[in-house]
């Protein structure tokens, strides 16, 4: 059957699929909606002729990384009730969403630097978590409205956090909590969160003594700067960008004994 350029196995009780389906060069269509598939073989990334691919309504949790591979695909269905990778919200969003968000955490996991910019995220994916390795994490660009308490405890120290908004697109309500601490969070360097919606940020974040670089600009709602902003180390802070959030507080900054 090294011809066959149409196969569909929907709605079977299929478990499996064997590596050896790569033998199908040629095939150009794959339904393997409506079975019991728990994981699909990383080899599926070699069947680039593939332009169809249904996976969608199995009991699958993750998708290999290899399907990035697949960059002939115009349509790619992947909607399985207990999917997390990628996460829900791409699940419907076709083939260029989610072969990027693969692509994305690929390069994570060989450079230990995840660029997430743009994916269509609602939430910072839970894979993220347990990513240790990470030194940097950037989800510009997306819909994110709050940091999950343990993704501090993925990231080693001399990291960076950017949830920065370069087209002003983002629509972030970042609120940060004492539970934030957890991990290395103390380690922080730089912490950006520009053209976002941010409304509050507790004091937690100047507890961060180590903190070199300090931006929060453009954040419309939040209109008073937060007194806590003068608790920063005078020795470490290099950076503090508070600018276009129309603050009309008048903020004591300890650490150089000035007023705005």
């Amino acid at each position: 059957m090294t011809n066959l350029t149409f196969l569909s196995l929907q709605d079977n009780v299929v478990q499996s699929i064997p590596p050896a389906i790569t033998s199908l060069e040629k095939l150009t269509h794959l339904n393997l909606s409506g079975n019991v598939l728990k994981e699909i073989p990383p080899e599926i990334g070699a069947m680039t002729a593939l332009r169809y691919l249904s996976l969608e309504d199995n009991q699958l949790m993750a998708l290999p990384r290899e399907i990035r591979l697949l960059t002939n695909l115009t349509e790619l269905h992947v909607h399985c009730k207990e999917l997390w990778s990628p996460p829900q919200e791409l699940h419907r969003k076709g083939p260029a969403l989610i072969l990027k968000y693969l692509s994305c955490m690929e390069d994570g996991f060989v450079t230990g630097k995840l660029n997430l910019d743009s994916c269509g995220l609602i939430e910072i994916p839970d894979e993220c978590l347990v990513m240790t390795f990470l030194t940097s994490i950037s989800i510009c660009d997306n819909l994110v409205k709050s940091l999950p308490i343990g993704l501090v405890s993925a990231l080693s120290p001399t990291h960076s956090l950017c949830f920065c908004s370069a087209h002003g697109c983002c629509s972030v309500t970042l609120t940060l909590t004492h539970a934030c601490l957890q991990g290395d969070l103390p380690e922080l360097r730089e912490f950006r969160a520009d053209d976002n919606k941010i409304i509050a940020v507790t004091p937690v974040l100047w507890q961060l003594t180590l903190l070199e670089s300090l931006s929060l600009a453009n954040n419309l709602p939040m209109r008073a700067l937060p007194p806590e902003v003068g608790l920063f180390n005078a020795e470490t802070i290099t950076e503090l960008n508070l600018a276009g959030n129309l603050a009309h507080s008048i903020v004591r900054c300890a650490m150089c004994n000035v007023q705005f």
